[in-house]
């Protein structure tokens, strides 16, 4: 027996502290014989011990059940939520990996200055003091931002994002 749709309205609500009783309610006229009624688009946070059903005219009233089923869109509406949310972590990550090698190249800059300026070579004169590294640092950092010189320049490393099993 294939379910009759039913599409309620509602016409009651209560709020209460630990939950809310919504009364809603639905028209149709049924021919004699028995029927299966579905009532759609109900809240899936609906408490199945709570349903309770009434009828007018001399229609006796069987079971009621409660079954959860998930509509097409709900489930698109649910997969497109965490696409989005799967772009802005990768977009994240990605922002994550550019700042990630912008440190790896200070940090080999550093070292090799490091080693310039406390390697003892007498031909060499050291005329950069540490005190000023900072100047030098922040100019390097700026062209390393500058685009198409930066880590999303040439060769991007690619992280896997599948999940581990």
């Amino acid at each position: 027996m294939n379910a009759i749709p039913l599409l309620s309205k509602i016409v009651a609500v209560t709020v209460f502290s630990d939950r809310a009783e919504i009364t809603r309610q639905a028209e149709i006229y049924l021919e004699k014989g028995s029927h299966r009624l579905q009532f759609a688009k109900l809240p899936p946070s609906l408490m199945p011990d709570s349903l309770r059903l009434s009828g007018i005219g001399p229609a006796r009233l069987g079971q009621v059940r409660h079954q959860l089923v998930y509509s097409d869109e709900i489930i698109v509406t649910t997969l497109r939520i965490w696409e989005e949310e799967n772009a802005r972590v990768k977009a994240h990550l990605q922002t994550l990996d550019d700042q990630l090698a912008l440190l790896h190249k200070e940090e080999v800059v550093i070292e090799q200055l490091a080693l310039k300026m406390t390697s003892p070579n007498p031909k060499q004169e050291h005329d950069f003091a540490p005190e000023k590294w900072h100047i030098f640092l922040g100019f390097y950092r700026s062209q390393l931002e500058a685009p198409g010189l930066g880590p999303s320049a040439g060769t991007k490393r690619k992280r896997n994002l599948a999940p581990s099993g």
